[in-house]
């Protein structure tokens, strides 16, 4: 053990306040041993210590830790510190049966409160999924996840996102760089549609994942209120991509569809050449208030808006209604003002006018509901004097 590895475990038997992060491996501020026993008395060390929050582990073949160092295993299980754990290997390494199971197992049993798992560079063989799924499943305070490089494929992916499904705080998952594509967006769309889900931000760079994942994505966004970021760079995708998003964010189809739009959604990383044409959809999503943000792509998206609909002239026989439709049609126009109060574009909306323009709609098209009644007695009462 070298000297900084000597230091590292007088630190953490000593319960050092400043050592807060434990790094473990054979690089530079490591702790690091050739000797098994070293790893043994660490571990009780881990076990009594208050204030480490995170332990990460290089793996490497020269690391004397292995599967026969229930000491250090048995430290993490009584550790209940400790909220970040990161697993660093080096493509040899499969979860089952080796050290990253015991770690893993070992979390499992203990009486921590992981908030935070990032594992790189693992092959998941032999069920590794499986034992994975189980220690996510175990921690349903985490809030964030990252699973990069580990070849998670399609079938590997289902057990993985059913174990965080009902985990009410996770709010970044990050599978970049992964053997993912279009079937397994299947899976990830339904966690966009959990309605328990509180998935804020998804990293999927660097997968398989071609237009047709990508409209699997956007259909699963079509009413999740709650992911703001979305990460899709380096994926087999063409230019139509940048269509499927703008349907997405604000459908022209009509009002109604504008207004279910996805409102949420601020940041989408993407080929530069396709994200460009949707920045300006995308800075309207980062206002806070939702229903100002529906009110101004309406207000963009449809200039001249029919407002026949909204009236409901069609229906005969129902004067009352459609009369009571006016102050409804006035005060969404006074809510639209209060929404692009204050906006760097306010002018351009053209509030003042479009409400006359609607205004006039409504009395051009109903006109004898805007003669009063008395008008006419009054007129027919006239005639009968002038014929005495």
């Amino acid at each position: 053990m070298d000297s900084h590895s000597q230091e590292t475990l007088r630190k953490v038997e000593e319960n050092d306040v400043e050592l807060t992060t434990l790094w473990i491996g054979e690089g530079e501020g490591m702790f690091s041993s050739r000797v098994g026993d070293d790893f043994s008395r660490l571990g009780a060390a881990i076990g009594e210590n208050t204030h480490i929050t995170e332990v990460a582990v290089v793996l490497s073949n020269a690391l004397a830790l292995d599967v026969a160092n229930d000491g250090f295993y048995d430290g993490l299980k009584l550790n209940s510190s400790v909220q970040g754990l990161r697993l660093y290997c080096n493509n040899n390494n499969t979860i089952a049966g080796g050290v990253e199971q015991k770690i893993l197992e070992a979390y499992q049993e203990s009486n921590c409160n992981l908030t935070g798992i990032n594992i790189f560079r693992m092959r998941l063989q032999y069920r590794g999924e499986h034992i994975l799924a189980d220690t996510l499943r175990r921690f349903t305070n985490l809030q964030h996840i990252r699973l990069s490089q580990i070849n998670i494929t399609n079938r590997e992916l289902l057990p993985i996102i059913e174990a965080v499904s009902g985990h009410r705080s996770l709010e970044r998952l990050n599978l970049a760089e992964n053997l993912i594509g279009n079937a397994g967006c299947e899976t990830l769309a339904t966690l966009l549609r959990n309605q328990n889900s509180n998935l804020q931000n998804l990293n999927l760079e660097g997968n398989n994942i071609g237009n047709e994942g990508v409209t699997t994505l956007a259909n699963g966004l079509l009413n999740n209120t709650k992911l703001i970021k979305l990460s899709l760079h380096a994926q087999p995708m063409d230019q139509s991509v940048g269509g499927i998003f703008a349907r997405l964010l604000c459908n022209k189809s009509n009002i109604n569809e504008t207004y279910s739009s996805n409102h949420t959604l601020e940041i989408l990383m993407l080929p530069q050449i396709l994200v460009e044409p949707l920045g300006s959809l995308l800075h309207l999503n980062k206002g806070t208030n939702k229903n100002h943000v529906a009110i101004k792509k309406i207000l963009k998206c449809h200039p001249n808006m029919n407002m026949e609909p909204l009236f409901e002239w069609h229906m005969e026989g129902e004067d009352e209604r459609n009369l009571k439709a006016l102050p409804y049609i006035i005060s969404w126009f006074e809510k639209a003002e209060e929404a692009v109060a204050g906006d760097e574009e306010e002018e351009s909306y053209n509030i003042g006018e479009r409400k006359l323009s609607a205004m006039y709609q409504f009395a051009k098209a109903m006109p004898l509901l805007f003669v009063p009644v008395s008008h006419n007695k009054g007129g027919d009462n006239k005639r009968k004097r002038d014929d005495k």
